[in-house]
């Protein structure tokens, strides 16, 4: 039966560029990099993200979303860093979101949950 989630492929069409967005802009440490097969792979939270230039790349479908305690901290360092958000950052409840896309037009996301004060 299934165990857990072993890794997430992203779909790209420039593997540098890609390498530059996932490992420089967002921060996430490359963990190998094969070059003349076309993928790499970065983690976070122990979770391999596969990019790979074998699959077509498109936005729509499956959003990676990563979790974050500050929104307005990381949102503004990634700003800076050349990202656009361009619905801004979405209250949903107990959730702030903002959503981008990576080079490709993959689409992912800030998460902040905000937990209800203690009683």
């Amino acid at each position: 039966m299934l165990r857990e989630l072993a890794y997430a492929l992203v779909p790209i069409t420039d593997l540098a560029r890609s390498v530059i967005f996932y490992r420089d802009v967002l921060g996430l440490p490359l963990v190998w990099l094969e070059q003349q097969q076309g993928h790499a792979a970065v983690e976070t939270s122990g979770l391999l993200l596969v990019l790979s230039t074998h699959e077509p790349p498109g936005a729509g479908g499956t959003v990676l979303a990563f979790d974050t305690q500050d929104m307005d901290t990381v949102l503004s360092a990634l700003e800076q860093r050349g990202v656009r958000f361009p619905q801004g950052i979405q209250e949903h409840g107990g959730r702030r979101t903002a959503r981008f896309a990576d080079p490709d037009g993959n689409s992912l996301e800030l998460n902040q949950t905000r937990h209800p004060p203690p009683t």
